[in-house]
């Protein structure tokens, strides 16, 4: 038969006297009128030499409980008292039991690091899940120190940071960190966040914001963890004012994604500053920092994409290592009259592969300059593709590629849409269908080649297959002994329809010098009339 009894708080219910077994007690509270963390218990008299302090107090048991909350282990929440060392309570209670949590509080004050304990389950069962949940709850700093890290038991069975022991020493996996915000009562704070190392499969972090925080997150050395909805932004110091490399990812991340993440006035938005393989970059924000993302190691790959990046005075991206592949797509990329800032910054190395897709944007583009630091490498930049989203022009000439500020390695691609047709540029060689070359000119087994008529007739064979769509570039130097003739331009369109275009002072315009036909085995070639005998034909045929 159970006696049901009312007490005020938890030291009201240790201080009963002769309890019987099966006695069920209410509790108001855990401390004396705040009017949480109390509930129903039972006594237990083979127990009462027990106490965890939250669900067992001496042979007081917590009944009809579903999930534990940092009141249940003394927790004030006001966010003056420092609740540091029950909440720590409540994080290993957790982790050793697997229950759930939530809060009966909005803040929290803190003084000493929360340690998080290492789960090394890896058994797939929903509920080997740690999820520390606090439910939109605000950490009140009351000291300059790092919030949560992770930890471990040592051989003493104590718990420590693992935050700087050896890569893949203590492991963690199904485990989420998430719902918070981080304000201070000490001012902005130089400490780092949030330390994790070694967090692994199943591991999240996401929906934290702070503005306080000059670095809000370190993570060492994680696979398949995700980052998520974590707001960095820092309104400390001057208008204008950038500090902090807000996040850091140290060690390898292999299979992680980073996705809806902000770092706003910082200097350095994202440092990897170890290996990255087969990660994704999404829908983050890179907004007034000096440098967005800086890779200081080797990137094996990486998708960035859908990410809004407006008023960076360094550069978007600085690869400092080899890049081995690496794409962007769909970003929106405002320079905000900042004419010294660049897009991408790279070594040039052999291993490069960079892929700028024609969906991202780029606004307010002092020029082509600011795509490109290194465009002046003229050996490794065979792997990098800029590709220009579709315009509209009125002049062939926005076709060619500007060598000022790209590579001759570089492959830069260009779509634009002209009165009447469809131009594109592509400044490759296209295997197998091209005549001439800049170092062979007219001679080589794929170039061009001029017959003698002996004549004024012109005539050049070429290794270019007609199509209705292509686009033929003819530089000629045509010798009659005395005087040498140079014609330059493009042919536009097959060669039953095509019109050559000319190059002069003023621009393209449609000339009769020089017209196609078609020869054996559908081959194009060019023919001309000159004043005098041709003695000499040299320059260069190209398909683009």
């Amino acid at each position: 038969m159970s006696l049901m009894t009312t007490v005020e708080n938890i030291t009201e219910l240790l201080a009963i006297q002769n309890p019987a077994d099966g006695q069920v007690v209410y509790v108001k509270s855990y401390h004396l009128g705040l009017g949480k963390g109390g509930g129903q218990f039972e006594f237990n008299s083979t127990k009462i030499n027990q106490n965890d302090e939250i669900i067992n107090f001496n042979g007081w048991i917590r009944i009809n409980i579903q999930a534990v909350t940092p009141e249940m282990a003394g927790a004030r929440g006001d966010g003056i008292t420092n609740d540091s060392e029950k909440i720590q309570k409540m994080i290993e209670f957790i982790f050793k039991n697997k229950f759930s949590m939530y809060c009966e509080s909005t803040s929290y004050g803190i003084s000493q690091t929360l340690i998080i304990p290492r789960n090394n389950d890896q058994s797939f069962v929903n509920d080997r899940f740690v999820e520390l949940d606090f439910k939109r709850s605000d950490f009140v700093m009351l000291a300059n120190t790092t919030l949560f890290t992770s930890g471990y038991y040592n051989l003493d069975n104590l718990l420590i940071s693992s935050f700087g022991q050896p890569f893949e020493s203590q492991n963690t996996y199904f485990t989420l960190l998430q719902n918070f915000t981080i304000s201070s009562k000490v001012g902005y704070l130089t400490k780092t966040a949030l330390t994790l190392q070694d967090w692994h499969q199943g591991c999240e972090v996401k929906n934290i914001s702070s503005h306080v925080c000059q670095t809000i997150l370190e993570s060492r050395q994680s696979f398949y963890c995700k980052f998520k909805n974590i707001n960095g932004s820092y309104s400390g110091g001057l208008v204008g004012e950038k500090t902090g490399n807000r996040f850091v990812f140290t060690g390898d991340h292999n299979l992680c994604s980073f996705e809806q993440l902000v770092a706003v006035n910082s200097i350095n938005a994202y440092t990897f500053d170890g290996s990255v393989t087969a990660c994704y970059f999404n829908e983050n924000s890179i907004e007034g920092v000096e440098n967005g993302l800086i890779f200081n190691s080797t990137v094996f790959d990486i998708m960035i994409s859908n990410n809004y990046i407006e008023g960076i005075t360094g550069s978007v991206v600085k690869f400092n290592s080899y890049v081995h592949s690496s794409r962007f797509s769909n970003n929106y990329i405002n320079f905000v009259n900042h004419p010294e800032a660049y897009f991408i910054e790279h070594i040039p190395l052999p291993a490069n592969n960079i892929y700028i897709e024609s969906s991202n944007h780029f606004i307010n583009l002092d020029s082509d300059k600011q795509i490109f630091k290194n465009f002046s490498d003229v050996t490794y930049s065979n792997g990098i593709v800029f590709e220009r989203y579709k315009t509209n022009s009125n002049d062939y000439r926005d076709l060619l590629a500007d060598n000022m500020f790209f590579s001759k390695n570089m492959t830069i691609k260009k779509d634009y849409q002209f009165t009447g047709c469809l131009g594109k540029s592509t400044n490759v060689y296209v295997s197998g269908n091209y005549a001439g070359r800049f170092s062979k000119g007219m001679d080589g087994l794929n170039g061009a080649k001029w017959v003698n008529t002996f004549g004024t007739d012109l005539k050049i064979e070429t290794a270019i297959l007609n199509s209705q769509t292509q686009r033929i570039y003819v530089n000629l130097a045509i010798d009659n002994g005395n005087t040498v003739t140079f014609i330059a331009g493009e042919f536009i369109g097959g060669w039953s329809h095509s019109n050559f275009y000319k190059f002069t002072d003023t621009g393209l315009i449609k000339s009769n010098d020089l017209n196609l036909t078609v020869g054996e085995e559908n081959f194009v070639q060019i023919n001309g009339k000159m004043l005098d005998q041709i003695t000499q034909v040299v320059g260069e045929v190209r398909l683009i």
